[in-house]
């Protein structure tokens, strides 16, 4: 694969990932909001229970959030070396 169709290959990826992360953001907002809501007015075992599952999608979605948030500008400084490699190697007339 010539380096313009990976770079471009990895700019898609990267348009993934931040669509993704935004995503994951506003996933756990809601997932919080929607819990302490329920919270103020469920009580007993089935709200614990589901108080757990909740904590432990939002420690899950918490990962993958700094997951991308360390990948997401790793992959930028790739692209962007990419860049300067097809303009090194392929100069416009």
């Amino acid at each position: 694969m010539d380096a313009t169709r990976l770079r471009d290959a990895l700019s898609e990826y990267e348009t993934t990932l931040d669509r993704q992360l935004s995503e994951m953001r506003e996933q756990r907002t809601r997932l919080e909001w929607t819990w302490r809501r329920t919270r103020e007015v469920y009580q007993g075992s089935g709200a614990e229970a589901f108080g757990d599952a909740c904590d432990r999608s939002m420690r899950l979605l918490d990962s993958f959030v700094q997951t991308l948030e360390v990948a997401i500008p790793i992959l930028k400084a790739r692209i962007e070396a990419l860049n300067h490699f097809d303009s090194a190697t392929n100069p416009e007339p």
